[in-house]
């Protein structure tokens, strides 16, 4: 009898030990791998919204901000941006660096060295996915703001085949009224911005079709060829418009597009985008310009 005791507890404890060995790894993988610098490393689009709404130590109007952009990040703490913003209609073309630390937490925390017309030191912070495909951060130094940043993991090498087919567009952002603003260099002394025919909360939503170029339009380097079906709120008044315009692609899957289409009340105006392809192609960030005319941003969705 007690030999047959003892051999059914080996059996039991042999069987908690198959358990334990096929649970506890589980459970182990399933919290997630801590993080630590090379968990932000690559390629990211970023998107960049909010407002200025006290921040007296940088020359600008309070009011909305747009910013879309590409960081490099070498897995080490130094990181590279590529961005292009409107604040409040004033143009930035900004390219920055700066260094960043990541906490086994994923706590990630950016101190930008932000060009003109900013010109100091901004830190942003928040969190990043352990697998590092994606991070959401927000400005909290200096105080005064509501700019927030998200950043997408995108591709390192792109094609014009990458950005082609059926995508729909989500655009929204705000134009203000016309106005003059004087600014200090590198800006002109005097900066017209913003619309008084279709100012105020902007938004637009529709279909686009991205047709690369083909045969002889690709051996001879011609863009590709870019159509809307969209409808636009410009302040509460719809317009409902087709379009087309034109493409292009680089290998470091940088966008730019260029259209003229009917802007509401302002008449046919000409825009052009620029824009990083993130996704494996399945969403193209997009900032509208002319930056003067306001903060309008966005992104269009390819089906997965």
């Amino acid at each position: 009898m007690e030999n047959s005791v003892s051999r059914n507890r080996a059996s039991l404890n042999a069987a908690w030990g198959i358990i334990f060995s096929i649970v506890l790894p589980g459970l182990a993988q399933a919290a997630g791998p801590p993080c630590n610098l090379a968990t932000y490393k690559g390629v990211y689009s970023l998107v960049v919204t909010g407002s200025i709404i006290n921040e007296p130590s940088v020359p600008i109007p309070p009011g909305p901000v747009s910013r879309v952009g590409r960081s490099v990040a070498d897995g080490y703490g130094g990181v590279t941006f590529e961005q292009f913003g409107s604040y409040y209609g004033v143009p930035s073309s900004e390219n920055a660096t700066g260094t960043y630390t990541v906490t086994p937490d994923c706590l990630i925390t950016f101190v930008i060295n932000a060009p003109p017309p900013v010109s100091f030191p901004v830190t942003f912070q928040g969190e990043i996915l352990a697998s590092g495909d994606y991070l959401t951060i927000m400005q909290i130094n200096p105080e005064g703001t509501t700019i927030k940043v998200n950043a997408k993991r995108a591709q390192n090498i792109c094609t014009l085949e990458d950005l082609s087919g059926t995508y729909m567009l989500d655009m929204h952002g705000f134009i203000p009224p016309f106005t003059v603003l004087a600014f200090p260099p590198p800006f002109p002394p005097l900066l017209p911005v913003g619309n008084d025919a279709i100012k105020g909360e902007y938004l637009e939503l529709g279909i686009l079709t991205f047709d690369p170029p083909k045969g002889n339009d690709l051996v001879a380097g011609k863009p590709g060829k870019l159509t809307g079906d969209t409808t636009a709120s410009y302040n509460g008044s719809i317009d409902h418009e087709t379009w087309s315009g034109v493409y292009t692609i680089d290998k470091e899957c940088r966008v730019n597009a260029s259209f003229t289409k009917h802007a509401g009340a302002a008449g046919m105006l000409s825009f052009t985008w620029w824009g990083v392809l993130a996704d494996q192609g399945h969403d193209l960030r997009i900032i509208q310009q002319p930056l003067t005319l306001g903060a309008m941003d966005g992104d269009a969705y390819r089906s997965k």
